[in-house]
């Protein structure tokens, strides 16, 4: 007997409550690349700008606080400005005052004030070369004039797009002084930059322009508050009288009554200068740039109450990555730090910016780079040169989550591509009420946890180890694999190379063997990407290079993980390769004989990016991010032979590039999210049938996430959960859950068969409501019959119910499917059905896993076969010790009797009890069980009792020994 598996239906109905999309947690996207000095407020904390980073990746305003806890108060969305370069400044009112130099109404940069609180209001927005608010590219610090008003440059705009110098009301009433007019004309310069210096009075102001003049090397110039200019000094470059070039920081009026500035270029070996000049012009070249003690200054320089200037520098020192300086006023220069990068003792890189005063005599900066992450840093410097990093600008929890989701008992654990301790992403789980604890941060290419950028989810062993990948880091940087053990332990396993397959881009997947398989992006001997096996302990072995469009294994670029067919064999996607070069699917065993299955044409879908999946009909399911009917994206069925049927191209309405796996429910509904498209152009969520009935759930809209690469997974609270890789409240991407979705319910295979009927198995998703659970049941398709509801708890989702049927005779077909329902929806699952086996076939399935296993075979090599063994109530799993019956002489009237066991629920058998006076026979029956029933016969018999149960039967004799030379009984088997 074989089971006869049925699959007739796959019904769910979502008629009732509407689903419900909610984000479990945010993540951050730190704020990056600070290139600007900070201002001391008068509430004792320190604000600032950095140019990239926060929500929308535009720069963001924050507050730190001495011990250096940062706090984004403003992230920009481009409507407000974008990519602010300057500091701020306080105004009268206590208000913060500062500059974008991008984006805004006119896409040419913006004023704005902030309070402290973080409440914020555009000023202005420039309008280029004409207009009333004339310039463009705002890039230095705003100076508060004694008037009350703010003072400050443009880059870009005014008549001849050279850049402007403006007056500005607290307010925003813009006034336009002065437009420079470049290489040459009237107001000489170009790109003016940095801080305006004031004098005495306050009303001539000082400053340079990074471009323009008779060299196009950049000037210094005077103006007065009412907009008359002067023109002091034109730089020459690397050599001539004014050597610097690209003067960016400003300047700053020292009490010697000069003014002080720096150049980023020119000077000696081109590595910029310091310089002083007097309120008339005379200048002075004190320090040119080198390597050995730091290149290119940036920032406006800081003139201590020891008399001295302290500064930082871009480049230079001993990892080329800048120092921070101080020098006299006569230019005698000392370094005091030396920038370590990454790492180190004395983190950043690229220090830009102006040093700002703490108040305690300690000087506050920034670097544009470096620290963890290599997105800046800020720190704090004595004048002796003691330092210390304060922030790094980077989420030490990760950000950026891959959409590899791995359920686990308590929640979800899920990989950060980004951020983390080191900034090269980690390992973090969630619980289901947004509570997130960090499991690993990633190394890089040494180090304990070494790895970068975790991608895909995680794999489990037998023993519940979770393994994954990294695609990047590891000795070589092509990526890492490593274990997480039960118990949260972590241990780096192997580096990835080009030899056997570089940079995974999707997870592994536990194969039956036990060993773990998986793609690399690229390498192998064609560096098209391969497919490899690796062992617990990290060994692996390649299985396949691909070879492009041709060749013995067609495809390049596998993007995602494999999924496992039937016995060793396994099945994946490549995004190219293939006879149009769109990407293929393909087939592979453990022992790598590569099949080709599908090659992808354009109309059939091209580029697909999402790991295929198998649902209860035995198909595989997938999609493309490219090609179909719109050119935007498919969604296909593909039988194991690889027979491909296009269920959906996507339209752009309901969803665009699908490049994420599907997600099959126990009842054979996918599901699935599309990166692009929808009512908000940033990706849907859907649902379809596996006969391509599709509808949109949800359109994303930025606040709760947005469309992204990984599948959809059930939680442990039954509700689906999915992970976007960016936006979100704090732009670091979003885990968000479904719930409402109504109850999955899916049929399994019956078990326990038995000569009365089986054991019907189901499992179900709840979606994290309380739900009524039955078996629909019958001896034809139609059913007819339905099991006693029973109600499974909202959380956790439940084991799978289970219940024995009986009643049913031998070869008879009973059909059966799962049946789930709450207030959000019934869920029918598939109908499977089985053949009622006889009772000796039953019992063979049960015991050694083949119904149809020969009656006369010793599967446990003790002598007695599985007739003998299942006739005696004896077990063919282990050898026996008795043969299960015994022969002894019965003392009164010396007879020989026999004793073995009956079981009534045996009932296919016939046990008869023989006897002979030689062994060659003839044999007599003297007693007999037929099919189960009652021992009976002309012998004595004892033991048969009213009870069902298995008993011990004794049969005696007929003749006595003393009336017979010899006496022999057996017992005689039939089935």
């Amino acid at each position: 007997m074989k089971l006869a598996l049925c699959i007739l239906a796959a019904l769910a109905s979502f008629a009732h409550a509407a689903p419900i999309l909610e984000v479990v947690t945010d993540f951050e996207h730190p704020a990056s690349a600070p290139l600007a000095p900070l201002v001391l407020a008068a509430d004792g904390n320190f604000y600032g700008t950095t140019s990239a980073g926060g929500r929308n990746d535009l720069g963001t305003i924050f507050r730190m606080t001495t011990s250096g806890t940062l706090t984004v108060l403003h992230h920009f969305d481009g409507t407000d400005g974008a990519a602010p370069l300057a500091g701020l400044n306080e105004g009268t009112d206590g208000a913060l005052y500062g500059t974008a130099s991008e984006q805004g109404t006119n896409a040419l940069g913006t004023v704005f004030k902030m309070t402290t609180a973080g409440a914020f209001t555009t000023l202005v927005h420039f309008t280029g070369t004409t207009g009333n608010a004339k310039g463009a590219v705002p890039a230095g610090e705003l100076y508060l004039g004694g008037d009350g008003n703010f003072y400050g440059t443009t880059e870009a705009g005014g008549a001849g797009d050279f850049g402007t110098i403006f007056r500005m009301t607290p307010a925003g009433t813009l006034t336009t002084l002065r437009e420079f007019t470049g290489t040459s004309g009237a107001v000489k310069g170009a790109q003016p930059r940095g801080r305006l210096a004031a004098d005495v009075a306050g009303t001539t102001l000082f400053g340079s322009a990074a471009a323009g003049g008779a060299n196009d090397a950049g000037v210094v110039f005077k103006v007065t508050t009412a907009g008359t200019f002067t023109l002091l000094k034109e730089f020459t470059g690397t050599s001539g009288n004014t050597k610097g070039s690209l003067p960016a920081g400003g300047l700053i009026r020292c009490s010697d009554g000069n003014y002080y500035g720096v150049t980023e270029a020119g000077g000696n070996d081109n590595l910029g200068t310091i310089f002083k000049t007097t309120s008339a012009g005379s200048f002075t070249t004190l320090h040119h740039g080198a390597v050995a003690d730091g290149g290119s200054p940036g920032g406006t320089l800081y003139q201590a109450a020891d008399g001295l200037l302290y500064g930082t520098t871009a480049n230079g020192g001993i990892e080329d990555t800048g120092v921070v300086f101080k020098m006299t006023t006569g230019g005698a220069y000392t370094v005091i730090a030396e920038f370590t990068g990454t790492d180190g003792l004395i983190k950043g890189a690229e220090s830009r910016a102006a040093l700002t005063p703490a108040g305690d005599g300690s000087l506050i900066g920034c670097t544009s780079a470096g620290g963890a992450g290599n997105r800046g840093t800020l720190f704090q410097v004595t004048t002796a040169g003691v330092f210390a990093t304060l922030a790094e600008c980077n989420n030490a929890g990760g950000w950026m989550p891959s959409g590899g989701l791995t359920p686990v008992a308590d929640g979800l654990i899920v990989t950060l591509t980004e951020g983390g301790a080191n900034g090269v992403g980690a390992l973090a789980k969630i619980a289901t009420s947004g509570v997130i604890t960090t499991l690993a941060s990633f190394t890089g290419t040494t180090g304990v946890t070494r790895g970068a950028e975790p991608v895909g989810g995680l794999a489990a062993s037998v023993s519940g180890d979770l393994y994954g990948v990294t695609r990047r880091g590891g000795s070589s940087d092509g990526g890492s694999a490593f274990r997480l053990s039960a118990a949260g332990a972590f241990t780096s396993l192997t580096s990835f190379g080009s030899a056997n397959g570089q940079f995974p881009e999707g997870g592994l997947v536990h194969g039956g063997d036990g060993l773990f398989y998986g793609t690399g992006f690229e390498g192998g001997a064609s560096g098209l990407g391969t497919v490899f096996k690796m062992t617990e302990a990290g060994a692996r072995t390649l299985l396949v290079s691909f070879t492009g469009v041709a060749g013995a294994a067609p495809g390049a670029r596998p993007s995602a993980s494999l999924v496992a067919g039937e016995a060793d064999s396994f099945f994946g996607t490549t995004a190219e390769g293939g006879a149009s070069g769109l990407g293929t699917i393909f087939r592979v065993t453990s022992g790598g004989v590569f099949t080709p299955l599908v090659e992808f044409s354009g109309a059939n879908g091209a580029t697909p990016l999402g790991a295929l999946v198998r649902s209860v009909d035995g198909s595989f399911y997938g999609t493309t991010s490219k090609g179909g009917a719109s050119g935007l994206g498919t969604l296909f069925r593909m039988t194991p032979d690889g027979i491909l049927s296009t269920l959906i191209s996507f339209s752009g309405i309901n969803g665009s590039v699908p490049v994420g796996g599907l997600l099959a429910a126990p009842d054979g509904v996918l599901y699935g999210t599309t990166a692009t498209g929808g009512t908000h152009g940033l990706g849907t969520m859907f649902r379809t049938s596996a006969s391509g009935v599709f509808s949109t759930l949800f359109s994303f809209s930025g606040a709760n996430g947005a469309g992204g690469p990984g599948a959809l997974v059930f939680g442990p609270d039954g509700a689906l959960y999915g992970a976007s890789p960016d936006f979100g409240l704090r732009g670091g991407g979003a885990l968000y859950r479904v719930r409402q979705l109504g109850p999955h319910a899916g049929t399994g295979l019956a078990s326990a068969l038995s000569s009365k009927g089986g054991t019907f198995n189901a499992s179900v998703i709840t979606g994290g409501e309380a739900t009524t659970f039955s078996f629909e049941y019958g001896t034809t398709p139609a059913l007819g019959s339905e099991t006693t509801s029973v109600i499974l708890p909202a959380s956790p989702s439940p084991a799978a119910p289970l219940y024995s049927a009986t009643g049913f005779v031998p070869g008879q077909t009973v059909y059966f499917r799962a049946k789930a329902g709450n207030a959000s929806g019934v869920s029918l699952g598939v109908i499977q059905s089985f053949t009622v086996p006889a009772a000796f076939a039953a019992w063979k399935l049960a015991a050694t896993g083949d119904a149809n296993a020969a009656d006369l075979s010793d599967t446990d090599g003790d002598g007695l076969t599985l007739l003998h063994e299942y006739a005696l109530c004896l077990s063919p799993q282990s050898p026996d010790i008795a043969p299960g019956a015994e022969i002894r002489e019965y003392a009164e009237g010396a007879r020989l009797s026999m004793t073995f066991i009956r079981d009534p629920q045996r009932d296919d058998i016939t046990i008869a009890v023989q006897a002979s006076d030689a062994p060659a026979g003839p044999w007599l029956t003297i007693a007999s069980s037929v099919n189960g029933g009652p021992v009976t016969g002309d012998g004595y018999v004892s033991g048969e009792t009213p009870n069902g149960g298995p008993k011990s039967i004794e049969v005696r004799d007929v003749i006595n020994l003393a009336d017979a030379p010899q006496r022999f009984l057996r017992l005689h088997l039939t089935h």
